[in-house]
């Protein structure tokens, strides 16, 4: 009995002992933020093992995205360009969702256990990765359990959660915001190689994950040195002189890290691959903003128990608004935040991160004020937003850029009209500073509001765990701050989206990769999807996932930005061009049949999947059924018909459910056996 005491003793001494190193300690956080990333995103951790995604085509893009980084890698190739989307034509990628860098390092395991398993991957390990960024920039300013209280209230809110489930270049781009904070502020306090070589390197490294992510790190890391530097000339020459090398050198490593996406961005605008049309960003500038209220709203969260009501100040409800984010602070973290304002009012460092919140905040709210859920205008009067609890105001009244809108009796091209904004919204002035256009989504810069709401509430548990008094009031506010984080991703907690996906298809699979050579594979609905510049009709997010498993070429296409060559060059293809017809429902006469199976003889588009669960409504068998007789008009064929649930017989299989697959038929007497119906 003696010996078992003294044998724990010695465990704990050792234990003790190990803690005294600071880097055992760091991991050992780390791995308690990766568990309670694990729990705040429950049940994403069980899919790994289950085999499944969201269901939405962006999920399906980043799977892709591996895959081809990884593809690219191990051919020693140019991962920025590609002719596996919108074959044979090929689209540029350096604009995309693409992430080179998560790519890079997870390709051992992509190229082992595939794409799929490497997306899971970084979505389980991302929410702690969140939490330990915004806890290392907290520590220089905070004590430890201020700093672990900071952390975990960015990393687990629900507003980073979200976009890990659906958007997850975002969440991982936002590692670099407190990063970058972190890197700044060690530069200003010590001036010498080391940090400046940080931070370059962190900026860098953050262009090869997420561009939206890099510019608002770059104006922190000009917002926190500028000001030192223009002091420091202006009184302290010598300082400028030691600061300037460091600062040049990190910069030079900096240019050196994001080289490769920097070249794949040059090549794409010397292509006219990164202009999108000015009138799809002027309508998603007013689209995108966030009513005030919402963003010290209760979290949507709270609906996963029982709690929804408390919700219902939340607005950022419109069909568009909920596939983009989760823009709230939540309503613990802003109470924190002010009070985290109020008990460190004498610093400036805490005026600094008050206005890193209510500058995030501001941008957020997009291009007017409004109150309320509020559903944006399509047609009447672009910019302006109606609905019967909505206030909108539009102070300094001015129109923005011109966009098209399809008016109910109107020409089916639509009409031009302008987008009406506001000049007193400093989002208004930031799209209109030359290359930050692109800037389409004003919800997103909630998140830089939110590092600096999560350390202003490090400040207030700093200041609570410094009297005996208040330091039980610390496990209220973790609670309290645990029913508003994470996300579960499933639906009706998810609305808008419509749960998960299977990882594979293998009756689609196993038939396309029979075939090796190479030929296109067309998916209808057939289109050139994502964001800005689409084309064709909405896609099925199957399509592209399943890319990775056959390695076939795609006509289709999902990326943020539609390349206007990709574009025009598929529209170039008579039989692309007649499909999108098909689509609309519009004839076909023998001569545009003629020049589509002119076009197929060079295309080497040799088969099509018809997705019968992408369409519906009382007209959906219709547009099938019409796409269909295009298809056997151009000599296709229907050799087989696959079901998308699992372990179900095709003749038990839902229509809605089933995959038509087509091949191209080369021989002279198809016609004379399938006439055209």
């Amino acid at each position: 009995m003696t010996g078992t005491a003294q044998a724990a003793g010695g465990g704990r001494s050792a234990f003790r002992r190990a803690l005294e190193h600071s880097w055992v300690r760091h991991l050992v956080l780390l791995a308690i933020y990766e568990g309670a990333g694990i729990w705040a995103t429950w049940p994403r951790f069980t899919w790994l093992a289950d085999g499944k995604l969201p269901a939405t085509s962006d999920a399906s893009s980043y799977v892709w995205g591996l895959w081809w980084v990884a593809h690219q890698l191990a051919h020693l190739g140019n991962p920025f360009f590609t002719r596996y989307l919108a074959a044979p034509v090929g689209t540029h990628l350096a604009f995309t969702t693409l992430m080179p860098l998560p790519g890079w390092l997870m390709a051992p395991v992509t190229i082992c256990c595939g794409p799929s398993a490497s997306f899971t991957l970084l979505t389980i390990i991302t929410p702690g990765l969140l939490c330990y960024a915004m806890y290392r920039a907290a520590r220089l300013w905070l004590n430890e359990a201020g700093a672990i209280v900071a952390g975990a209230f960015f990393g687990l809110s629900s507003m980073l959660a979200w976009q890990n489930w659906y958007h997850l270049n975002i969440a991982l781009g936002s590692v670099f915001l407190p990063a970058t904070i972190e890197a700044a502020v060690r530069f200003r306090r010590e001036p010498r190689l080391g940090p400046g070589l940080g931070l370059g390197i962190v900026l860098g490294a953050s262009i090869l994950v997420n561009q939206e992510s890099t510019i608002v790190a770059v104006i922190l890391t000009a917002v926190i040195l500028i000001p030192w530097l223009s002091v420091a000339l202006a009184r302290d020459r010598a300082l400028l002189r030691r600061a300037g090398g460091p600062l040049a050198c990190g910069a030079a490593a900096g240019l050196v890290v994001a080289s490769p996406e920097l070249i794949g961005m040059f090549q794409a605008i010397a292509a006219g691959a990164a202009r999108p049309s000015r009138g799809d960003l002027a309508a998603n500038y007013a689209q995108f903003g966030v009513p005030l209220p919402t963003l010290v709203a209760p979290s949507p969260r709270l609906a996963s128990i029982g709690l929804g009501q408390l919700a219902s100040a939340y607005g950022y409800s419109s069909s568009h608004q909920i596939l983009e984010g989760l823009p709230t602070f939540g309503v613990v973290l802003s109470g924190l935040a002010v009070l985290g304002l109020a008990a460190g009012w004498r610093r400036r460092s805490t005026w600094a991160l008050a206005g890193l919140w209510l500058l995030g905040a501001a941008l957020a709210l997009g291009t007017s004020l409004t109150f309320g859920r509020c559903q944006p205008s399509l047609w009447r009067r672009p910019g302006t937003a109606w609905g019967t609890s909505c206030r909108q105001y539009l102070p300094l009244l001015a129109r923005g850029g011109p966009t098209r809108v399809l008016v109910p009796g109107g020409p089916a091209a639509g009409v031009w009209k302008p987008v009406v904004v506001s000049n007193l919204m400093p989002y208004t002035w930031l799209t209109r500073i030359p290359g930050l256009a692109g800037l389409r989504e004003a919800d997103r810069f909630a998140i830089a509001g939110l590092a600096g709401a999560a350390m202003l509430a490090g400040i207030a548990v700093q200041w609570l765990s410094r009297r005996r008094i208040t330091m039980p009031l610390i496990a209220l506010v973790v609670g309290l701050g645990a029913l508003e984080a994470g996300w579960s991703g499933t639906p009706p907690a998810s609305p808008g989206y419509r749960g998960a996906m299977p990882t594979a298809l293998p009756a689609i699979s196993r038939t396309l990769s029979a075939d090796r050579s190479g030929s296109i594979v067309v998916d209808v609905p057939f289109g050139l999807r994502g964001g800005v510049g689409v084309t064709g009709a909405e896609i099925t997010p199957a399509a592209i996932l399943i890319a990775t498993q056959d390695g076939h070429p795609r006509a289709i296409s999902y990326t943020s930005w539609v390349s206007r060559p990709a574009a025009r060059g598929i529209a170039g293809h008579a039989f692309y061009r007649y499909l999108y017809q098909a689509e609309a429902s519009r004839p076909f006469t023998a001569a545009k049949i003629s020049q589509a199976r002119a076009d197929l003889k060079t295309l080497r588009a040799r088969w099509v999947l018809v997705w019968l669960n992408v369409w519906t409504g009382h007209q959906a068998r219709w547009r099938y059924e019409h796409v269909g007789s295009y298809l056997r008009a151009v000599r296709f064929r229907h050799v087989r018909t696959a079901c998308l649930v699992r372990a179900q017989s095709v003749a038990a299989c839902p229509w809605h459910k089933q995959v038509l697959v087509y091949r191209y038929a080369l021989r002279s007497s198809w016609r004379s056996r399938h006439p055209r119906r």
